[in-house]
C-alpha cells in the first residue's frame, strides 16, 4: 500500500483541477455517520466491524487525545461516538484493523507499537471501556501491522513485519489459553513479504496475501491450514492475472478465494476470484478512469451481487463504490467527491441485516487536520 504522504500530495494534485468543478457526488442513499477531526482520530485506513445490536467498530492508527490513536464505537441508533484512546507507547500505538469479534462481541486488534517493543494485541471487552493489552514477545516475531482472526476456540493468529532469520515477516497465533506461538516465518522470495491480513474459513485454516515478493516478485496468495501446513496459492506474475495483492481476501460458503491486485489486468488493477484447485477468475480489470486501485475485503449480497471500494478515479477522482454482479458487469453505485463526502477509501465494506453497507475513507469530510490536509476521513453509511 502505498504512504499516506504520497496519497495525499497526489489527491491535492486532482483537487487544483477538479473541486471547482465538481460537486461531492453525494447520493440520496449515502450519508456521513461520522467526521473525524483529530482529537478521536485521524486517517482510518481500515474497515468497520459490526456486533449483533447493529454497533460499528472501528479503529484509528493515529490522532486521539493522546496521538497513539484509538478503538471507536458508533451506535447508530443514538448517533453516539465513543472512543478509547490509546495512552502511552508501553501499551500500544498505530493500532490496524479491521477488529475481530468472538460471539460474546469481545473485540481484537492488534498494534505495531509498544509492549516489549514489538507491538502489541489488545481486547476491547464487552461491555467494557478500557483495553487490556498483551505484548508480543520477539519470539512470536515484531510489528503486527494488519488485524487479526479469531477461531471458534478463541484462537488468535495474525501477521508480523519482522520474522525469521531475515525478518521477511510471519504469521503469529495467540492461544485461547494466552501463549504466543509463531507458526510460520515467510521467505520474501519464495512466500513473499508485506502481508495485508489474514481471513479464516469455518474449518480454522488462514489466507492472505504478500504485497511484495513470490517466484515473481509481485506478491502471492497463501494459506496455512488448521494443521499447520503452509502453501502457496498463487504466485503473481506481474502481468494479467494481477500485480501486488494488496487487501484481505474473502472466502465465500464454497471455498472460493476473492481479492484484489493493485496492478495487472488493464494496468490498474483487478479482481480475481481462486476457486478450490486454485484456478484463477480475473472477474474484473479496471481501466483506470471508471477506477483505480480496488480494495477489499468485499461483501456479498443475496443474488451473488458483489460489493467494495475502489481508491481513486471514479467522476471526480476521489474514488468509488460499486457492484459487480454474477456475469462480470460493474455499477458505479457512488463516486466519492472529496469535502465534504470522504475520499480515498482504503478498505472494503461490511453489511448489516437490513442490507445496509459501511466502510471508510481515509481523508475527506469536515474534519480540520491542518491546511495540508482536505479532512481527517469519515466512516460512512450507503444503502444500495
Amino acid at each position: 500500500m502505498p504512504s499516506l504522504t504520497k496519497i495525499v500530495l497526489s489527491q491535492l494534485l486532482l483537487l487544483a483541477t477538479v473541486l471547482v468543478f465538481a460537486g461531492p457526488g453525494v447520493a440520496q442513499n449515502y450519508k456521513i455517520l461520522h467526521n473525524f477531526d483529530g482529537k478521536d482520530g485521524v486517517f482510518p485506513t481500515t474497515g468497520v466491524t459490526l456486533d449483533a445490536s447493529g454497533n460499528i467498530f472501528g479503529v484509528s492508527s493515529g490522532g486521539g487525545a493522546y496521538g497513539f490513536g484509538d478503538v471507536y464505537r458508533i451506535t447508530p441508533s443514538s448517533n453516539e461516538f465513543f472512543t478509547i484512546d490509546f495512552s502511552s507507547p508501553k501499551n500500544g500505538g498505530g493500532p490496524h484493523g479491521p477488529l475481530a469479534i468472538d460471539g460474546a462481541g469481545n473485540l481484537f486488534g492488534a498494534s505495531p507499537e509498544g509492549g516489549e517493543g514489538c507491538g502489541t494485541v489488545f481486547e476491547w471487552k464487552s461491555g467494557e471501556t478500557t483495553l487490556h493489552f498483551i505484548p508480543l514477545p520477539a519470539t512470536a516475531g515484531c510489528r503486527p501491522y494488519s488485524n487479526v482472526v479469531i477461531d471458534k476456540a478463541g484462537n488468535l493468529f495474525g501477521t508480523v513485519e519482522e520474522a525469521g532469520a531475515d525478518k521477511d515477516g510471519g504469521i503469529f497465533e495467540l492461544s485461547a489459553a494466552g501463549k504466543f506461538s509463531l507458526l510460520y516465518s515467510f521467505n520474501a522470495a519464495i512466500d513473499g513479504s508485506q502481508t495485508n491480513g489474514l481471513a479464516i474459513d469455518a474449518a480454522g485454516n488462514v489466507y492472505g496475501t504478500n504485497f511484495l515478493g513470490g517466484a515473481n516478485n509481485a506478491g502471492t496468495l497463501f494459506a496455512l491450514g488448521k494443521n499447520g501446513t503452509f502453501r502457496i496459492i498463487h504466485a503473481f506474475s506481474g502481468g494479467y492475472d494481477g500485480n501486488g495483492p494488496d487487501s484481505i481476501v474473502t472466502i465465500d460458503s464454497q471455498g472460493n478465494i476473492y481479492g484484489t491486485t493493485s496492478g495487472g489486468g488493464i494496468s490498474c488493477g483487478l479482481i480475481y476470484k481462486f476457486d478450490k484447485t486454485g484456478v484463477e477468475t480475473v472477474l474484473y480489470a479496471f481501466d483506470c478512469v471508471i477506477g483505480n486501485g480496488p480494495e477489499g475485503p468485499f461483501t456479498f449480497d443475496a443474488q451473488g451481487n458483489l460489493y467494495g471500494t475502489v481508491v481513486g478515479r471514479g467522476a471526480y477522482g476521489a474514488g468509488i463504490i460499486f457492484k459487480l454482479d454474477p456475469s462480470g458487469h460493474l455499477t458505479v453505485i457512488h463516486n466519492f467527491g472529496y469535502y465534504p463526502d470522504g475520499y480515498t477509501p482504503y478498505t472494503g465494506l461490511v453489511q448489516d441485516q437490513a442490507g445496509n453497507f459501511y466502510g471508510t475513507t481515509s481523508l475527506g469530510g469536515t474534519g480540520i487536520c491542518g491546511q495540508e490536509y482536505y479532512g481527517c476521513g469519515t466512516v460512512f453509511e450507503i444503502t444500495p
